[in-house]
């Protein structure tokens, strides 16, 4: 096992290097290369690697808890299982990342550009994504209790099953996600577009949907009980609310004004009890 302690390496070219099962202790990364490097299951302790470049490197099951990968390239790079809790990432560029079943929980991620990563069963709990680019961006079974990603670019990722317990998503792009049976329970959604989103079987018990724009959006069995803010204008111009639980006096609404919307279509789907 190759162990750097205390080194002065900022800056340094170590691409194409085989580092698996290291531990780098104590030592300033900041700009250095890592690009294609072997890095699996290396531990990097109380290290700085803000701004760097670590292009398809290979960190499967690294740790790299708490440590500062401000404005770094990580694209392309493999992140499965790493452990990333409350590492700094803003900034950060891991378009077509794989960071499948990684532990980010508490980490910084503003303003970072993740498109078209793989994040299936990460978990991002406490995690702070404001600002950050996730178009297209694989997120089902993830854990995002109690995240932050105000303005964030959700475009068409896939959320489905995704566990958002409490998360802000205040003036976010989700238009065309896929959030179907995706736990939304006292998430904040004011002023988010959500035009086009599968909301079939989700819950949004709790949820603050104020200004939300829900056009062509589909609720099939969706939960919207105490849902605040929620307006029959708003569901008027969704796609479908078949079987979706409500409280009385909106589904009166709908039932005499929008009917249509009640009855089962072919964008209803069959969604699992």
């Amino acid at each position: 096992m190759l162990t750097w302690i205390r080194k002065e390496s900022k800056g340094s070219d170590l691409w194409r290097k085989n580092f698996k099962d290291g531990v780098f202790q104590n030592i300033d990364l900041d700009g250095a290369n890592f690009i294609c490097s072997n890095l699996e299951n290396t531990i990097f302790n109380q290290s700085n690697l803000i701004n760097g470049d670590l292009w398809r490197a290979n960190l499967k099951n690294a740790t790299l808890a708490g440590i500062s990968l401000q404005r770094a390239d990580l694209s392309e790079s493999n992140l499965m299982n790493a452990n990333l809790t409350g590492a700094d990432l803003s900034g950060a560029c891991l378009e077509k990342a794989d960071l499948r079943y990684a532990n980010l929980e508490g980490a910084i991620l503003d303003g970072a550009k993740l498109a078209n990563a793989d994040m299936t069963g990460a978990n991002l709990r406490c995690a702070s994504l404001n600002g950050a680019d996730l178009q297209q961006v694989e997120l089902s079974g993830s854990n995002l209790e109690y995240a932050q990603m105000v303005n964030a670019d959700l475009w068409r990722s896939n959320l489905e099953k995704a566990d958002m317990e409490g998360i802000n998503l205040s003036e976010t792009d989700l238009m065309g996600a896929d959030l179907m049976l995706a736990i939304l329970w006292k998430a904040n959604l004011k002023d988010s577009d959500l035009t086009g989103a599968d909301l079939n079987g989700a819950t949004l018990q709790d949820a603050d949907l104020d200004g939300c724009l829900l056009i062509g959006t589909r609720l099939n069995k969706a939960d919207l009980r105490k849902a605040h803010g929620i307006c029959y204008s708003q569901l008027a111009e969704t796609e479908t609310l078949y079987q979706a639980k409500m409280n009385q006096n909106l589904k009166g609404m709908i039932a005499k004004m929008s009917p249509h919307l009640l009855k089962k279509s072919s964008l209803a789907g069959d969604i699992m009890a």
